[in-house]
């Protein structure tokens, strides 16, 4: 049967990946959609199960050995069916344990940026998202937590997620395979990476991890797991835990996709009688999960998406509607230097922290961050990541800066900006009466630099940046001798330094 031929809908992509095939329908009425449904069994296709993830309804069904998987979204008026020959996800089954620890989330903190998430679950098997770089100390900062959160001697790990092909994501795997065979077990291994070979070219990222990714494809043959490959509705159950595969690689049509952040994965965890949604480093602009989803993207513990350094999107984020924030960054970063001020990232980071019910916050670089589960905030854990906001922003400079008892001699300044965001600098210049004020003044200092420059020059600055503005510098010139108080205010804070002291400085 060739699924282009099906009678619904229009066919927006239709991909063969090599173990697997996506085809992506949109404009797909329901009925016609269960009529497909209806029409395979007809065609020797057994059903082997079917749920659905809140109005998305899924359904898995056997040919001869292959799987075909149908997910209907009302939504979007969207279809996902993906073909996979000798799939395993028909046959999944997890063995039944009673329940005999507290469940646990546990954000390793790693040597540098990356991910690191470990689930314990109730029955004291591990549920791994990712595992960050190659170096050893992330590799024994993970094995140790195993240890120290197992109820036996040898930790159980019922699934290990790998959400993209990226080296802060999935490369200490093999380091933790080679460097501590025998202490740890593992079940399962859950991922979709597309093909190296015929993907490299277009991915530079992807070339990169040409070497590392045949070291991991060797571990994983050795791991003696079961592999599955990760598709969009796909549900795991783990004991009293489960995944939801929200959205895979498969909803994305690879010809348009630049970067294979886009690829990952975005799953929530079921676990405790709490929603924890782990979003890796997606484009959550670039998904459809809005009107796919809806409300059904609820949840009480989010891991923002990519370090919170940009893919963020507030509509997404405004439907998960947090409590709770772990991301998987630094401090530094999250709530100072980078995710604020960035220009990709700082719309979605500032409302996901300023506007939102986010009640706790956490980030890296402080040691394990350990949350026993279900997880209520702390009752001033909101007090506390916004003192940390205005301590991070008082580190990095001030955002308006007073130079008084000022001459055009004195006029030059070096500003310096540590975040990554460029920094819109206005400059006010204020006399001895309201006629010989000068506004309107501009320039920008681009992210991590220092500028020096006379901001009296006007072929270094924008003298005139208001659209009517009478009082600009070349409506409105200093005076010879004239002496004035210099105020410089930046959108984002910066360190300012002259000739003379600042008297003031926000």
């Amino acid at each position: 049967m060739r699924i282009t031929d099906m009678k619904f809908g229009k066919l927006k992509y239709c991909e063969n990946r090599g173990d697997h095939t996506v085809y992506s329908f949109t404009d797909v009425i329901e009925k016609d959609y269960f009529g497909f449904l209806s029409s395979l069994s007809n065609k020797g296709y057994r059903n082997v199960s079917e749920y659905s993830l809140g109005s998305c309804s899924t359904t898995v069904l056997d040919h001869n050995g292959d799987m075909l998987m149908a997910t209907y979204f009302p939504g979007s008026k969207e279809t996902q069916i993906v073909t996979e020959p000798k799939s395993s996800y028909p046959s999944f089954k997890d063995h039944i344990h009673a329940p005999r620890v507290p469940a646990l989330i546990t954000q390793i903190d790693l040597e540098d940026f990356g991910a690191s998430v470990v689930f314990r679950i109730p029955d004291g098997r591990f549920i791994i998202f990712d595992g960050g770089w190659h170096f050893e100390p992330d590799a024994d900062k993970l094995v140790r937590c195993l240890k120290e959160q197992s109820p036996t001697d040898i930790p159980v790990i019922a699934a290990w997620i790998f959400t993209h092909p990226h080296c802060d994501h999935y490369r200490c795997f093999s380091t933790a395979c080679e460097k501590h065979a025998g202490a740890f077990t593992v079940e399962r291994i859950i991922y979709n990476f597309i093909d190296v070979d015929s993907s490299a070219g277009k991915f530079s990222d992807l070339a990169k991890e040409k070497e590392e990714l045949l070291r991991f494809d060797g571990w994983v043959k050795n791991s003696g797991a079961t592999v599955y490959k990760a598709h969009t509705g796909q549900l795991y159950r783990f004991g009293d835990a489960s995944l939801e595969m929200l959205s895979t690689p498969d909803d994305s049509c690879l010809d348009s996709v630049t970067n294979m952040n886009e690829l990952s994965l975005v799953v929530r965890v079921n676990i405790a009688g709490q929603r924890v949604m782990m979003c890796a480093d997606a484009n959550l602009k670039a998904l459809n999960l809005v009107k796919r989803y809806g409300e059904y993207l609820k949840s009480d513990i989010l891991q923002p998406t990519h370090h919170m350094f940009n893919g963020g999107d507030v509509a997404t984020y405004d439907l998960i509607d947090p409590s709770v924030c772990v991301t998987a960054g630094f401090e530094e970063h999250c709530l100072g230097t980078f995710s604020l001020y960035h220009q990709k990232s700082k719309e979605a980071c500032r409302h996901l922290l300023y506007n939102m019910r986010v009640e706790d916050f956490f980030a890296g670089g402080d040691g394990n961050v350990v949350l026993a589960l279900p997880y209520s905030p702390r009752h001033n854990g909101k007090q506390i990541y916004m003192d940390k906001l205005k301590e991070y922003s008082r580190k990095m400079g001030a955002e308006s800066w007073f130079f008084s008892d000022m001459s055009a001699s004195d006029c030059t300044f070096t500003l310096t900006n540590v975040s990554f965001g460029e920094a819109e600098v206005n400059v006010d210049l204020y006399g001895d009466s309201a006629s010989s004020l000068v506004c309107g003044i501009s320039f920008k200092v681009p992210p991590k630099s220092t500028k020096t420059l006379n901001i009296l020059d006007t072929g270094a600055v924008n003298p005139d940046a208001l659209y009517y503005n009478p009082f600009s510098l070349s409506k409105n010139p200093l005076k010879d001798g004239a002496r004035f108080t210099v105020n410089l205010k930046s959108n984002i804070p910066i360190v300012v330094s002259g000739k003379k002291p600042a008297d003031y400085h926000s």
